[in-house]
């Protein structure tokens, strides 16, 4: 996977210093200057795919917390996204120092309220798979009851119906700079479900 990273620094002209943010056997997770580089196995394609044309639609919404897309490519092996960084700290480093959790939390439920009355795109690619969410979702251990009482404060003030979700909406995809959130980042999921 690597030597296929190289091939689309290369491609795009960004230079080959990068950081590499995130790795696993099946993605690699890069920052290259002002933009961020996602590279999948071509069998995680609709997914990619999907992140592509929801980040899109956001855009073009004008929602102000996404990162903008600025390019999705593929090859017989691998697809890939290439989208905007933003720079902010993770939500979940931020739990960590527990600094300011009760001011997030207050902006965090206003931006859930604000991605629950988008309107998806005409095509969005998943629906909602209620047998897989919670046994994909574990939270972990080492602060589950900081975490319970955040979900406990939101949960207590959003009605549960049907709607436009992120779907992959934990602390580590949310971005903070300054104590306010700036980003929400990972949008492969999105599509219609419970309000998170």
């Amino acid at each position: 996977m690597e030597e296929y990273l190289h091939n689309i620094l290369d491609e795009h002209s960004l230079p080959k210093e990068y950081q590499n943010v995130y790795h696993n056997p099946s993605q690699l997770v890069v920052r290259c200057a002002d933009v961020i580089i996602k590279v999948k196995s071509i069998n995680k394609d609709k997914y990619v795919m999907n992140e592509y044309n929801i980040l899109t639609h956001l855009q073009h919404i004008e929602f102000k917390l996404s990162p903008k897309p600025l390019h999705y490519g593929k090859s017989n092996e691998h697809c890939y996204i290439i989208i905007q960084y933003i720079d902010g700290e993770s939500l979940y480093n931020i739990f960590m120092k527990q600094d300011s959790v009760k001011q997030i939390v207050e902006q965090l439920k206003n931006i859930l309220h604000d991605i629950h009355n988008i309107n998806p795109p005409k095509d969005y690619a998943l629906k909602w798979d209620y047998d897989n969410f919670y046994k994909d979702n574990i939270i972990d251990n080492k602060h589950t009851e900081l975490y319970k009482d955040v979900i406990e404060r939101l949960f207590s003030t959003i009605e549960r119906r049907l709607v436009f979700i992120h779907r992959d909406l934990w602390a580590g995809n949310i971005l903070i700079k300054n104590n306010k959130i700036v980003g929400i980042i990972d949008w492969e999921l999105a599509g219609i479900g419970p309000i998170e």
